[in-house]
């Protein structure tokens, strides 16, 4: 990881407070993962590593995201779909 990640991940993760970033989360002391809200498969090459395209989520959200745990297929069918749900969630909607 390059020196400008880790000030990227430092910021994400202070701006976190040690809390998932997902206001309704209620898992307890989450070990935080960093997340990019867009991925590359999205065009998200671009703004990966910019600080607006990196959330703090617990494993559980995380994994949500990036469609590795698809709890509600209709709801979390498409990509898109989810970025969108997880960048309101946060406060970043047009990020």
């Amino acid at each position: 990881m390059g020196a400008a990640m880790t000030v990227h991940r430092d910021a994400v993760m202070e701006r976190a407070g040690g809390r998932c970033e997902i206001p309704w989360c209620v898992t307890p002391r989450p070990k935080l993962e960093e997340a990019h809200l867009t991925g590359k498969q999205m065009g998200g090459s671009k703004y990966r590593d910019e600080l607006d395209n990196l959330a703090a989520l617990c494993k559980m959200h995380h994994d949500i995201l990036d469609g590795r745990v698809d709890i509600r297929r209709e709801m979390f069918s498409m990509q898109y779909e989810r970025t969108m749900l997880y960048r309101y969630a946060i406060g970043r909607p047009n990020g």
